[in-house]
Order: structure tokens, then sequence, then C-alpha cells
């Protein structure tokens, strides 16, 4: 799975209209139909964060809270209020999979770079193509056998 940061947004707010019909929240409509969200880019075009926005009365419902029943009362009070949550649990799984999606392609992307910012020398200085060397003096990049640490060290770093 390959996910665009648009593409994961749209399919959290297809999953918080799911959750907000099956828990019955409101006749009108108008909590599922004002969800918004804006992935805002800096000049260089990253994505520095997502923005959503729903009518404020939702968290009221997510909470079970309002007229007269308040967060610090609510659980000490006789109320036919209920918490119906459908933000949260949908919001910090979403974000996991956002998490995960991310690791996975800047990971892929510093692989990328690291392979083809990588370059290889002979023990002359001069470059070694993939696969073969220019140099009669070539060595092992892993054990510099062949050469001691004092001729390495004046033929690279002159």
């Amino acid at each position: 799975m390959n996910l665009s940061i648009d593409q994961w947004a749209k399919i959290t707010i297809k999953q918080w209209q799911q959750r907000i019909q099956h828990n019955k929240i409101g006749s009108s409509g108008k909590l599922a139909e004002s969800l918004y969200h804006h992935v805002n880019r800096e000049a260089n075009g990253d994505k520095s964060y997502v923005l959503f926005a729903f009518e404020y009365y939702g968290k009221m419902v997510e909470w079970g809270v309002g007229k007269g029943v308040t967060i610090a009362n609510r659980d000490h009070i006789q109320t036919t209020r209920e918490k119906k949550p459908w933000f949260n649990d949908v919001f910090f799984a979403r974000l996991d999979i956002l998490k995960k999606e991310m690791t996975k392609t800047m990971s892929r992307d510093a692989i990328r770079f690291v392979k083809n910012n990588l370059e290889k020398y002979n023990l002359d200085g001069s470059k070694i193509s993939p696969g073969r060397s220019h140099s009669k003096k070539s060595t092992s990049s892993s054990t510099g056998d062949g050469y001691s640490v004092a001729d390495y060290k004046r033929v690279r770093f002159k």
C-alpha cells in the first residue's frame, strides 16, 4: 500500500462518516457533511500538516456532554446522554497507518538517496565504476588488503 497524505485524509473522513452513521448521530447529516480536510504544503511542496475541521458539536457528541452535562459533572449526575465515539478511535487508528506509511516511504527514499549518491573510490582517489576498478592499485574497501593503513592514508587524504 502506498498512500498519499490526501488519500489518507479522505479515507479518514470516510471512516468518520461511517461511524457517525453507525452511531446514529444527528438526523440532519450536518456533522457528516461538515467534515473537511486540507493538506498544507510548504513552498517546496513538502506536506507540513493536515487540517481537519467539522461542526464543533461533534466533540460534544463524542464526549456525551451538552445542555447542563459537562465533562466535570458527567459521571456524577443522572443523564440520558451517551458518549457516542466516532472521532478519536478512528483518528488514532488512522494516524498509526499514516505513521507506518511515512516510515516506509522515508526509509525507501533514504536508501535511494544513499544508493544514488554513494561514491566508491580506488586507493589513488579515482572513482570506481560499479563492478570494476580503473586502477591496478585497487583494494578491498572493507579490509584494505594489500596496502598498509599508512599507504592508504597517504594516498587517500593528501
